[in-house]
């Protein structure tokens, strides 16, 4: 019989990489787990950026002075729909599928494909940049697929928030942003086709795996599972 489809998330595919724990990766591919909220405020300002920076280039041609020097932009990609960044991969019965925060055509031709965090780049947030490396990559394995070529570069921006500075008025507080760039290597040819196999490895297994050693988030649910059996 054909395998079962495996829908994956270029979000969520850093999941599967070699160091992450694979118990936590077939939880998350084969259950719907309940209690994961991603506060709404963080798609708010995404919006607002992404419209602030489209207006920029509608009205003037150009990003907005405050945005980190990526070269010259023309145009940006207007479709970012998960409907149209989708690939089904026969072979594997895996549908990837994401939404990239922004793309851009450069004034050379090229693809330059940026993602949007609200956060500040602290030791913490680096740790995650394995992860963020797996999204951008996975975003331009799509765009390469669905005609979006050349992609040659990917890019991290970093909104980070200066509560430091007085931007208050008499209209209510005001909470000031840097934006920080922090470019990220481009190699989806490399990186995603050994981890969409992996995640169908992980998938396909009748049980979960044994838990990666110190795993907190395992932890946290082995807790919860003796608690509701006690109940």
């Amino acid at each position: 019989p054909a395998p079962e489809s495996l829908r994956l998330s270029a979000k969520g595919l850093g999941d599967a990489l070699p160091d992450a724990c694979l118990r936590c990766l077939w939880v998350s591919l084969r259950f719907d787990l309940p209690y994961q909220r991603f506060p709404g405020v963080f798609g708010t300002i995404d919006r607002f950026i992404k419209n602030v920076v489209h207006n920029a280039l509608d009205g003037t041609g150009r990003l907005p002075p405050w945005f980190p020097d990526i070269g010259r932009v023309a145009s940006y990609e207007r479709d970012l729909s998960y409907k149209r960044f989708r690939v089904w991969h026969e072979d594997l019965g895996v549908d990837l599928a994401g939404s990239p925060d922004d793309v851009f055509r450069m004034d050379d031709g090229s693809v330059h494909i940026v993602d949007y965090k609200t956060a500040t780049l602290t030791r913490g947030q680096e740790k995650t940049l394995p992860i963020y490396e797996v999204q951008l990559n996975a975003y331009a394995y799509l765009a390469e697929r669905i005609g979006l070529t050349p992609v040659r570069a990917l890019s991290l921006i970093y909104m980070e928030p200066n509560g430091e500075r007085d931007a208050g008025s008499d209209a209510g507080p005001a909470l000031p942003f840097e934006a920080r760039r922090v470019p990220v290597d481009l190699k989806p040819d490399v990186l995603i086709p050994p981890l969409l196999a992996a995640a169908r490895r992980t998938f396909d297994l009748a049980g979960p795996p044994i838990s990666k050693a110190g795993c907190e988030d395992c932890a946290r649910l082995d807790a919860l599972a003796r608690g509701v059996l006690r109940a």
